[in-house]
């Protein structure tokens, strides 16, 4: 028998609960975004709706075992991950699903104070692998976390059977924003021909659609001798966009690329990569 669409569904948890808890079985996954306990929610998020929140994902945990938090990972709730996997084991969730912080919306204006060190980023797959088996929460992983996993050099085989791989933004996804227009993920902006979603199939057979996002075979070193390349595509493409002014550099937060180029190069705004 065919099976429709099964939708999941992100929330904030400060809106609209009550109606949310009474369909939440139909959907295959809730997540609330909880992005810090206690007070640290207000420093990354920039009000105190920490209760509130707590409250949402208690009240839809009554309505379905399939609620989960997602948090967006900051220099100021990294040493908290542990905790957070904890209240995500006492709340008895499915799921923690940790994302990079992106340079997209509020999130460009506040980047720099942010976005995790260098060396946070290094030591985020050991972290949440510690806390996983600690706390036994089944944790997700953004896909622009895929360098940072790389550095770590795990078997590849393993991650292509787990699905493990980088930004499929224009490729295996597409996004809309609110106004209809597509674009190859939700924290990029609309290429310039700016196609709306309903003109989807047309623009998608374009060999410039979604630009470096779809092109990201043709990119230079260090990602083009890295072992990890077809895996990882070249990383993030909104924070090259932003760091470097430039969607097809190399992720400038990707240790490899930092450890090869130095973290002034990487970062350096407009300037292409060189052979190394």
């Amino acid at each position: 028998r065919a099976k429709g669409l099964v939708p999941n569904l992100t929330t904030s948890g400060l809106v609209g609960v009550d109606e949310l808890a009474a369909i939440a079985p139909r959907f295959g996954q809730i997540n609330v975004s909880i992005d810090g306990l206690g007070a640290t929610y207000a420093k990354v998020r920039g009000f105190d709706g920490f209760a509130q929140a707590d409250a949402a994902i208690r009240t839809l945990r009554r309505a379905s075992r399939h609620i989960g938090i997602n948090v967006v990972v900051t220099r100021h709730n990294f040493d908290e991950l542990d905790a957070l996997f904890a209240y995500a084991r006492s709340r008895r969730l499915s799921e923690i699903e940790l994302l990079r912080f992106k340079p997209s919306g509020r999130g460009a204006k506040h980047y720099c104070d942010l976005v995790c060190s260098d060396a946070q980023h290094r030591a985020f797959l050991p972290t949440i692998l510690a806390a996983a088996k600690r706390h036994r929460v089944r944790v997700r992983i953004d896909c622009s976390y895929t360098p940072m996993l790389a550095h770590h050099r795990p078997d590849r085989r393993l991650l292509e059977q787990l699905a493990v791989y980088g930004c499929a933004g224009g490729d295996l996804l597409v996004a809309a924003k609110a106004g209809g227009a597509a674009t190859a993920c939700s924290f990029a902006a609309s290429p310039a021909e700016r196609p709306r979603i309903d003109q989807l199939a047309g623009y998608w057979e374009r060999p410039d659609a979604f630009g470096a996002f779809r092109s990201w075979r043709a990119e230079g070193e260090p990602c083009r001798s890295c072992d990890y390349f077809a895996l990882c595509r070249g990383g993030c493409k909104v924070v090259s966009s932003h760091v470097c002014q430039d969607p097809s550099a190399p992720d400038p937060e990707c240790p490899r690329v930092i450890d090869l180029l130095g973290a002034s190069a990487a970062r350096r705004p407009g300037r292409r990569l060189p052979v190394v």
